[in-house]
């Protein structure tokens, strides 16, 4: 029969409880500098693909100046959807030959063009009373549009905002996209002069990129990261300086737990703006940044650093670094 008996130094398995608990806080400490990592390449994607974006794959989707110009162009098209100047003419259709018997009738008197369409078969049917009640009945559903078409309001520079701003109001901001303006202001927009309507356009694209700087803040507030002592940026020189120059724009906030006292550990990341003018439901944006964040996440070396973490733990370099 053989007798072993096995004797541990009390020191050293202090010793190597210690070391064993220090290990097991910088994984903690190592975990949480990962997912401040992940959020804040969450936080870029969701800059791509917020408002404005373009069609096309990739960074540039809504990070390029092609994204930049396609936010300028809808702020433009959205004020000339409500103003006109006042040298230019109009492309609504103002059938006023049925606001009145006297219009009807100076109309049948002046020349037509194509006598093939229903309006021309009205102009030269030789019975009056009949053409008459049979653009009545043609016209009927678009007297109202015909009312306000034949309304004409000039304005001064001065009032633009406030009345771009009440417009907006009642579609949640962007016109167009909320089939605005409304039925008066569409049939007849406000009547200024042209430099007017530039310098407003010029004006209001300074905004261009607002609602994506919420998320360009939680980048910053992110600040650099440590992964076993490799420090850098996440999204580091990605956000394009039109996005930055709002500063915190929606403002962004950036919640982080990794407390060992709690099981889970996650980083709340939240842009403000949320879903302001439903910009971001009719983008679909969460959709799009969780898919996209998946692909990429599946890709990711967070393995590899978990294991680097080890073999630099055990070659004494994290400790002797103090990371």
């Amino acid at each position: 029969m053989i007798n072993i008996h096995l004797e541990v130094s009390r020191r050293w398995n202090e010793q190597f409880i210690g070391e064993l608990r220090a290990f097991e806080e910088y994984q903690k400490r190592l975990s949480g500098e990962i997912l401040r990592w992940e959020a804040g390449l969450t936080s870029l994607a969701a800059i791509m693909f917020s408002a404005p974006t373009t069609g096309e794959k990739g960074q540039n989707a809504g990070l390029g100046m092609p994204a930049k110009k396609q936010g300028e162009k809808a702020v433009e098209k959205d004020i000339r959807s409500m103003f006109r100047a006042s040298d230019a003419t109009t492309n609504n259709y103002r059938p006023t030959m049925a606001t009145s018997r006297a219009n009807f009738a100076a109309w049948r008197n002046s020349p037509f063009g194509d006598y093939s369409k229903i309006l021309g078969k009205i102009h030269s049917d030789p019975d009056e009373d009949r053409a008459w009640s049979k653009v009545q009945n043609l016209m009927r559903s678009k007297l109202q549009e015909m009312a306000y078409a034949d309304r004409k309001v000039y304005i001064e520079p001065g009032q633009m905002r406030s009345l771009h701003d009440q417009e907006r109001g009642k579609y949640r901001g962007r016109i167009l996209r909320h089939r605005g303006p409304s039925p008066e202001v569409s049939a007849s927009p406000y009547i200024i002069g042209e430099m007017a309507i530039k310098r407003y356009v010029k004006e209001r694209q300074k905004r261009v990129g607002w609602m994506k700087a919420g998320w360009s803040h939680v980048i910053e507030r992110i600040g650099t990261v440590n992964i076993n002592g490799k420090v850098f940026r996440p999204a580091g020189g990605k956000v394009p300086q039109w996005v930055r120059r709002h500063g915190r724009g929606g403002s962004g906030m950036v919640a982080q737990n990794v407390s060992p006292a709690e099981r889970a550990k996650h980083v709340k990341i939240l842009n403000f703006a949320g879903d302001a003018e439903g910009v971001s439901t009719s983008y679909d944006v969460s959709r799009k940044v969780i898919d996209y964040r998946n692909t990429q996440i599946n890709a990711r070396p967070y393995q590899q650093a978990m294991d680097k973490a080890v073999e630099l733990w055990n070659a004494g370099r994290i400790k002797a670094r103090g990371f």
